[in-house]
C-alpha cells in the first residue's frame, strides 16, 4: 500500500492506493484509518474476552487435580527408585555373605539399575508434564499481550498498526480487508474452547 498525496485547489487530500492484490483500489486515508481503527477495536475486544474465558479455564480445577495426579505418580516412582536401590544394596550384601555367586550379582545388578533407570525417566517425564499443564496457557497466550498493550488506545498508532495488522487490502467501493497478526494462535485458542 502506497500513500499518495494531490493537490486540487489550494487543497490537499491524502489518500493510499494498493499495488498488489487490490488492483489499484484506493481510499482517503481518514477513512481508512477510521475503518482500521474500528476493526482493530473489535478485534481488540474479542482478544480480550477470549483471554478471560482461557483464564477461567486455566483456573478450573481440573487443571490442579491433573498435577496432583502426577505429582501422585511421581510419588510412587521416587518410592520405586528407593526399593530398587535398597534391592542393590542388599545384593551386594547377599554376595559377601555367599548367598549369591557373582554372576547372579552382575546379573541382578544391571536389571535393578536398569528399573531404576527408567524409573528415573519416568519422573523426569512426568515433570515436564506437569510444567506442559502449569505452562499451557502462559507462553501460548504471550500474543495477547500484545493486543493487550493496546487495550484502551484513543488514536490508531502506526507502531501499533504494524504490531497487531498483517495485511490490510482495499476493494473497491472502499471496502477492506484486514488479516491481523496472530490470527493462527487465535483461531487455536476458539478451537480450544470448542
Amino acid at each position: 500500500m502506497v500513500r499518495k498525496t494531490s493537490h486540487s485547489n489550494g487543497k490537499t487530500y491524502v489518500y493510499f492506493v494498493c499495488c498488489r492484490r487490490c488492483k489499484g483500489s484506493r481510499i482517503k486515508e481518514d477513512l481508512l484509518a477510521e475503518c482500521v481503527k474500528r476493526a482493530l477495536q473489535s478485534h481488540i475486544d474479542n482478544v480480550m474476552n477470549l483471554d478471560r474465558v482461557l483464564r477461567f479455564i486455566d483456573d478450573l480445577p481440573l487443571k490442579h487435580d491433573e498435577v496432583q495426579k502426577l505429582d501422585g505418580q511421581i510419588a510412587a516412582k521416587r518410592a520405586e527408585m528407593e526399593r530398587y536401590e535398597a534391592l542393590v544394596m542388599s545384593l551386594y550384601e547377599n554376595l559377601q555373605s555367599g548367598v549369591i555367586n557373582e554372576t547372579e550379582y552382575r546379573q541382578m545388578k544391571t536389571r535393578y539399575n536398569a528399573l531404576h533407570a527408567e524409573a528415573e525417566q519416568a519422573i523426569n517425564s512426568l515433570n515436564r508434564e506437569i510444567a506442559h499443564i502449569i505452562n499451557v496457557g502462559g507462553e501460548k497466550n504471550r500474543w495477547i499481550e500484545q493486543f493487550k498493550e493496546h487495550q484502551n488506545f484513543a488514536e490508531l498508532s502506526r507502531r501499533m498498526v504494524v504490531s497487531l495488522v498483517d495485511v490490510v487490502t482495499i476493494h473497491p467501493g472502499n471496502k477492506l480487508d484486514l488479516l491481523f497478526r496472530y490470527r493462527y494462535d487465535y483461531a487455536c485458542a476458539l478451537r480450544k474452547l470448542s
